[in-house]
Parts: structure tokens; C-alpha cells; sequence
């Protein structure tokens, strides 16, 4: 017991920690490392937000279909309309009082740091008559590569992904478009 309490008095007497440098140097290493893990882990993050984005996309543009189907028209909004909450704005009655969606899907970003009306909302435009509609969204990243989901077409529809300048990257999908900006060209969902 003695030669115990001996040995733990020599090791809290002989110094036999880290030194501040040595110390230093481990914090900036770990440092380092964490920042590089943060930026991989942001832009997987991203992707998957993105990726999101396309299904939603595609799960609103089917229940527009199905509402199509059942009236002869698309939803008729006033200009603009942003999918806030997914509940309450003119396309989400529309659909929902048709029983074709539940709830329609919102950004996934929506309501996160003050975005929302407007800042990563999705937004729906129709015509008055109901003949034409656009859907619209902000991508984060890179938009996906065309692929038999966006066929070739028009300027808004080539190789080239369109910026609109009003909202971001954009990717179009729809039939016959006439342009990135308005209405003539928006039959089927810009996203």
C-alpha cells in the first residue's frame, strides 16, 4: 500500500501532463477536421433537401393531374401563390376539398430561420382559365441532370438549366414551353 501512494506521489509531482503547446496543437488539428466533416456533412444536407424538393414536386404536380381529371381545368389562383403551410393557400384548399392530397407538401426548409412567404416556399401560378399552370422552387444545389423526366424543348427546357430571375435556379418540366418567364409556357410544372 505504501509503494502505491509512493508511485501516485511521484507521478502528480514529475509533471507528467500535456504541455500547453503540445495541447495547442491537438485543438488545432481537431479543429481542422471538424470544419472539414461540417462542410461535407452541409452539402449532403443540401442534396437531400434538394432531392426532396424534386419529390414534392412531383407528388404536387400529380395531385394537379388528378384535379385536372376531375374538373377539366387546373386550380385557378391568383398570380403567385405560395405553398406556405400546405393547408391554407388557394392551391392547398383546392386539392385538399378535391380529396386528391391530404396536406400538399411544403419546402423542407419552410419556416426554419425566418424563411417562409416567399423565401424557399414553392409557388403555383395558373391562368385564369385554368388551361396552364407552373410550379416553381428554389434549389440549393446543383439542379438534377435532364433526364426523360424533363423533356428536351425551348430555351427554358435545354441542357442548360435556366436561372429565373425572380426565383433562383430552376428546373423546367412541362410540354410546349415558350420561355422561362410566364404563363405561355408553363403547361405541366417548372421546377
Amino acid at each position: 500500500m505504501k509503494n502505491l501512494q509512493t508511485k501516485i506521489h511521484k507521478l502528480q509531482t514529475n509533471g507528467g501532463g500535456f504541455t500547453l503547446i503540445e495541447l495547442l496543437v491537438v485543438i488545432s488539428i481537431i479543429g481542422v477536421l471538424s470544419s472539414v466533416v461540417m462542410v461535407n456533412v452541409n452539402k449532403a444536407s443540401m442534396k437531400a433537401r434538394d432531392a426532396r424538393r424534386m419529390s414534392d414536386l412531383k407528388t404536387i404536380q400529380q395531385a394537379i393531374e388528378f384535379y385536372y381529371d376531375n374538373h377539366g381545368y387546373y386550380p385557378v389562383c391568383s398570380s403567385g401563390v405560395y405553398i406556405d403551410n400546405g393547408i391554407n393557400d388557394c392551391l392547398s384548399v383546392a386539392l385538399i376539398a378535391d380529396g386528391v392530397i391530404p396536406i400538399v407538401p411544403v419546402d423542407p426548409l419552410y419556416g426554419k430561420d425566418g424563411v417562409g412567404a416567399g423565401g424557399q416556399d414553392y409557388q403555383y401560378y395558373s391562368t385564369g382559365s385554368g388551361n396552364e399552370y407552373a410550379i416553381r422552387s428554389i434549389f440549393e444545389g446543383e439542379p438534377l441532370k435532364q433526364n426523360a423526366d424533363y423533356p428536351n424543348g425551348s430555351a427554358c427546357d435545354s441542357g442548360i438549366y435556366p436561372t429565373c430571375s425572380w426565383y433562383g435556379t430552376c428546373v423546367y418540366r412541362g410540354y410546349n414551353p415558350a420561355g422561362c418567364d410566364g404563363l405561355t409556357q408553363a403547361y405541366g410544372s417548372e421546377y
